[in-house]
């Protein structure tokens, strides 16, 4: 059958493989490239399909030994099989469900990257070709203008066939209606007309014929004495182009695109000038109306998202007001009880003063949005701060979501600033609660963490090096491909007018960013959202 080949690999030798085909019919293989599914088992040897196929009835002979094994294929959003990532481990009962889920998100976040690699390229196929075209048409018009400047002046300079000359610039001249044609003398005396020049300005050829061209400027442009320059551009360096305001017969104004060809005889005697004026009035206000409509776009644009920005500042204030009036609440309580433990006490008040200090960082978040603000870095243990967010993040997400953390002994130290960090696992934790409308389970981890070159080069931006991983899971609704694309834009939100303001993530991301690290989502509909955030490893 058709064959796939081998794109990349990792914890092999390419040369243990460089023997071997990709056969696609196989029952171990069809299921993947025909996008049937995912094929996990814990002992490949032992599965009813293996072996099934000749000549090998198994693995070949010299083939790594295989037991567990994984597959998924890679399919494009149009359904078509792009390939597959294929797992192998000598060892039975490698690969677990959780393996299948993330072998299974990355299969589809290699087939999105695939897509969009293909329209991109064929967007800039299509935008090549347009721009050939557009640029064959400016060519075609210039080249049309140029030759019919330069071969009037030509019949003009043919002084010994200048009957013959005349016959034909007039044949041509006449038959040229787009265009106002006509003839000045050294002065700017009109010695010629066209038909164009009738239709195009009003006048007829005894009207104007005998009298200076300076009569179709505007009277701002004749009190800066334009035509007396133009014709002294045209007559100095052989030509003159420029656009401008004319004036009709009726007084109309209309916008022109005038060229003036200074004609000379042969011993090199200025004899006058050939004048070619276009109508392009409509292409001026088609051009103006274009940049309006961009202008009102824009606009538009940036009021969605100031309306976005009002409404949302509202819900995060609220979950900051919800946590500093449940702290007062229990505050009020513990006092009127003489028996109340003090230490209760106190944490209600620290509580009450986290919330409002984060309250405060929240206007801090609005002002770094728009000015940019620079991070005040420090040395900081990533665990030690998880750790002093827990009363803070039981409060903020209520009794219905059930907090776990996973922290990594010996986790390395970093370098960040602290009330952003802060900021932004309070940001993953409320977005998650909000996914998980019945409630479910946060699941915060922590691990030390390399990024290969093999890694890297994958994705954009991104250093290969030691990192600090800090995952963040739910068990919410999870998130469309395409969302899961635009969940970094500012302003972007799935959630109602006035529940959010679309920065949470985007400020995640800003933050990260900034701090030199990585941030990558993982999600399926109905099977949660893992998002994680890789920050540089202090080496000091």
């Amino acid at each position: 059958g058709e064959s796939y080949t081998l794109y990349t690999l990792s914890g092999a030798p390419r040369s243990a493989f460089a023997k071997f085909p990709m056969p696609r019919n196989t029952a171990v293989f069809g299921p993947t490239f025909s996008g049937e599914g995912v094929v996990r088992s814990d002992d490949i040897t032992k599965d009813a399909r293996y072996g099934q196929n000749s000549p090998y009835r198994g693995m070949p002979e010299g083939h790594l030994p295989v037991r567990s094994y994984l597959a998924a294929p890679v399919i494009s959003r149009s359904g078509e099989v792009l390939g597959g990532l294929f797992f192998g481990h000598p060892e039975v009962g490698i690969f677990s469900e959780r393996a299948e889920r993330i072998v299974s998100a990355i299969a589809l976040q290699a087939g999105i990257a695939i897509d969009k690699a293909k329209l991109y390229r064929a967007a800039q196929a299509e935008i090549a070709r347009r721009q050939q075209i557009e640029a064959r048409l400016r060519e075609g018009e210039q080249t049309l203008e140029r030759r019919v400047a330069e071969r009037t002046a030509q019949w003009i300079a043919a002084s010994q066939e200048r009957e013959r000359a005349e016959g034909n610039f007039r044949l041509l001249v006449e038959g040229v209606v787009d265009y106002a044609i006509y003839m000045l003398d050294p002065t700017g005396i009109i010695t010629s007309w066209n038909a164009g020049g009738e239709r195009i300005k009003g006048y007829r050829s005894d009207e104007v014929v005998g009298e200076h061209y300076s009569r179709f400027f505007t009277p701002e442009d004749r009190n800066r004495h334009l035509p007396e320059n133009a014709l002294e551009v045209a007559a100095r360096d052989g030509k003159y182009e420029g656009e401008g305001w004319r004036i009709r017969k009726d007084g109309s104004r209309f916008w022109a695109n005038v060229v003036l060809d200074a004609i000379r005889d042969p011993s090199g005697r200025l004899i006058g000038f050939a004048k070619i004026t276009r109508d392009t009035t409509e292409r001026r206000e088609a051009t103006i109306a274009l940049q309006k409509s961009q202008e009102q776009l824009a606009q538009a644009q940036k009021m969605e998202g100031i309306g976005h920005l009002t409404g949302g500042v509202a819900h995060d204030f609220n979950n900051l007001l919800t946590i500093i009036m449940g702290n007062l609440e229990t505050l009020r309580r513990v006092a009127r009880d003489p028996k109340a433990d003090p230490s209760r006490l106190n944490r209600s008040i620290e509580n009450a003063m986290l919330g409002a200090e984060r309250a405060a960082a929240l206007t801090q978040r609005l002002l770094a949005f728009s000015r940019q603000q620079p991070l005040e870095p420090r040395v900081l243990e990533v665990n030690r701060l998880i750790a002093g967010m827990s009363d803070l993040l039981r409060r903020s997400l209520g009794e219905d979501v059930a907090i776990e953390t996973v922290l990594a002994g010996g986790l390395w130290r970093v370098h960040v600033d602290h009330n952003l960090l802060e900021v932004a696992l309070l940001n993953l934790a409320i977005n998650a609660r909000d996914a998980m409308q019945d409630g479910g389970k946060l699941t915060i981890e922590t691990a030390n963490a390399s990024l290969d070159e093999h890694y890297a080069a994958s994705q954009a931006e991104v250093v290969a090096g030691q990192y600090v991983a800090i995952c963040v899971t739910d068990t919410g609704s999870g998130m469309t491909p395409d969302v899961i694309e635009r969940a970094f834009e500012p302003f972007f939100t799935t959630k109602d007018v006035g529940h959010g303001t679309g920065l949470g993530l985007s400020q995640v991301y800003g933050f990260v960013k900034q701090s030199g690290g990585h941030v990558k989502i993982y999600s399926e509909v109905n099977q949660g959202t893992t998002i994680k955030i890789y920050l540089p490893r202090l080496h000091a």
